[in-house]
């Protein structure tokens, strides 16, 4: 049985959610991060200074900055302490950055992320996976890559990944080992077979030079949603991210008018601007509606989605979400 992910490696962290923190994203300055093009680079000495300088950023931030100066009664600067003592005995990046996710996400709240600095190179498996109820599947195989030589398919459940179990909880945080901390050249995946047992499989991963990532993202930047009419009076549009501009919302408003039914499907979409999902909100009502209060060390804000008046949709939203 392979261990669930937990406290040793890092403990919790929120997708950007909720109204109620101060976000923030720690920027490290090109020239001390440009070491970062091989995550087992053996400066270790390189890899523990910019790991502390990290951690005493992240700390003075959080103590101008952080909305409640209690901070859920953790002790800031005992936190921090260990957590540099802890980085003093590493020597890889991707063990500094679990290291300085560690502390920060001990605040478990949905807007304290850590963002580690881009590494020049990362990884793409191949294949997509997703919690369904309490099992994690294979819900997508890109042509040609090694998972589709090794024999992954579209349904199969996934038992393991690495040397852990997906679950409900967890498959987030596999996530984010895989793709932001530690990127793997070779992922180890356990797939269910009949009869209970399971089948191991080293899945070969595309490795991503900078130039690739800039232009994958753009690909998917150009297709932020997709309609169908499934009838004369059905439509449904999958919005797969909410990065994307106002006027994206409009086009697909535009289309989704047309129909008395429409089905808004937000699975999968990790967030994006608070000002995009306010703009599409102000579509379903005829009037103003405050969404909720962003609450800041020194001020909180009222967050008001406005109405578009004529353009507002009169017909029936169903809105589909899952974990993500």
């Amino acid at each position: 049985m392979r261990p669930k992910l937990c406290n040793p490696i890092i403990t919790r962290l929120i997708r950007w959610a909720g109204l109620l923190a101060v976000c923030f994203c720690l920027l490290i300055n090109a020239a001390i991060a440009q070491n970062n093009d091989d995550p087992g680079n053996s400066n270790a000495k390189a890899v523990r200074k910019l790991g502390i300088e990290m951690l005493r950023e992240i700390k003075a931030i959080l103590k101008e900055d952080y909305y409640d100066p209690n901070f859920h009664g953790l002790n800031l600067d005992e936190r921090f302490k260990a957590a540099e003592q802890r980085v003093s005995a590493l020597e890889t990046y991707p063990q500094v950055y679990r290291a300085v996710a560690q502390v920060v996400v001990e605040f478990n709240d949905s807007h304290t992320n850590f963002y580690p600095p881009r590494m020049t190179k990362t990884a793409d498996y191949g294949f997509s996976w997703q919690m369904i109820g309490d099992r994690c599947y294979i819900v997508d195989v890109k042509k040609g890559s090694d998972a589709e030589v090794k024999g992954l398919k579209v349904g199969e459940v996934i038992t393991g990944i690495g040397n852990y179990n997906p679950t409900r909880e967890n498959l987030w945080l596999m996530t984010y080992l895989w793709y932001r901390l530690d990127p793997q050249e070779r992922l180890k995946v356990f797939v269910e077979v009949p009869g209970g047992s399971e089948r191991e499989l080293l899945i070969q991963s595309r490795i991503m030079n900078t130039e690739d990532v800039i232009r994958d993202r753009a690909d998917r930047n150009e297709k932020p949603y997709r309609c169908e009419e499934l009838n004369s009076e059905l439509i449904a549009c999958k919005l797969y991210t909410f990065s994307v501009e106002k006027t994206i919302i409009d086009s697909m408003m535009k289309q989704v008018r047309k129909h008395k039914k429409v089905i808004l499907d937000l699975r999968g979409n990790g967030g994006g601007h608070v000002a995009t999902e306010i703009h599409l909100t102000g579509y379903f009502f005829e009037h103003d509606v405050k969404i909720g209060e962003e609450k800041t060390r020194r001020t909180i804000e009222q967050r008001i989605a406005k109405t578009h008046n004529e353009k507002v949709y009169g017909g029936d939203l169903i809105v589909l979400i899952d974990s993500k």
